[in-house]
């Protein structure tokens, strides 16, 4: 089963909450239902019930070239029907050196 769900504020187009999840999922798990346990008002939402492979790519965090990449996901609450939003970045540099933390549990200074 597999479950994805955007939750966006109707004036602003602001995502709110935005989830998915597959394997064992409840069955009839509405998205009314799921907006009321995150205590949201005032919402829209964009909610799939099967993957499809041209919208999970928009949403994958690397490009078609396997580069990593951030991913921000806005609404366009303009047009009619509302829009998903993508716009992509850069993947941030790690800082610092990434072993030194490996050292830390031995108790040996960096």
């Amino acid at each position: 089963m597999f479950r994805r769900r955007v939750f966006y504020d109707l004036p602003s187009g602001e995502i709110l909450h935005s989830c998915m999840a597959q394997g064992a999922l409840a069955p009839g798990y509405t998205v009314e239902q799921e907006a009321a346990r995150l205590g949201l008002s005032n919402w829209g939402a964009f909610a799939w019930d099967e993957p499809d492979a041209a919208r999970e790519a928009q949403f994958a965090p690397f490009d078609e070239a396997g580069n990593p990449r951030v991913v921000r996901l806005a609404v366009d609450v303009a047009s009619a029907p509302h829009a998903l939003a993508f716009t992509y970045g850069a993947a941030p540099e790690p800082d610092g050196d990434p072993y030194a933390v490996i050292d830390i549990p031995a108790g040996e200074e960096i």
